[in-house]
């Protein structure tokens, strides 16, 4: 350094002295833990709020009355995601199972089995389709609540 800057260092502040032909010109540089301390705080204050505001939010009686004014939806919507779930596992079964050699012939012998059975036994005679017709109006009576002629 030259010999007409004096500097002054502290712990927190550093205060430099400049002298020369004009006038005196002192620069006060803060740094260490003051300088961002309360930045820290004030974030740390924001992150509160919002956290508390959250738990407000997700509160057991919000979250009660929340479901009770929209139960319908909800358990429609979860119903149509676990289907969806339920069915893209059932698919995977069934293609890994597939790959095994001799499988897939041997589930189109059983289609085509189940098929011929279904065949000889309810639509042959009039008697049966009778009995299946009726079968059928039976379930769809047990889903729908009502019979529709």
């Amino acid at each position: 350094m030259s010999p007409d800057i004096e500097t002054l260092e502290t712990t927190e502040v550093q205060t430099l002295s400049v002298e020369s032909e004009s006038p005196v010109v002192e620069v006060k540089l803060e740094s260490g833990p003051l300088a961002t301390a309360s930045q820290t705080t004030q974030d740390s204050s924001e992150w509160q709020e919002i956290l508390d505001q959250v738990k407000e939010y997700l509160s057991l009686g919000v979250l009660k009355e929340l479901f009770q004014e929209y139960r319908q939806p909800i358990l429609v919507t979860g119903l149509v995601i676990g289907g969806l779930v339920t069915l893209k596992v059932a698919l995977a079964v069934l293609s890994a199972i597939n790959e095994i050699p001799l499988m897939a012939p041997a589930f189109e012998m059983v289609g085509i089995g189940y098929s011929a059975w279904f065949l000889y036994r309810y639509v042959l005679k009039a008697s049966t389709r009778e009995e299946l017709s009726k079968n059928f109006k039976e379930v769809r009576r047990d889903i729908l609540g009502r019979l529709e002629d």
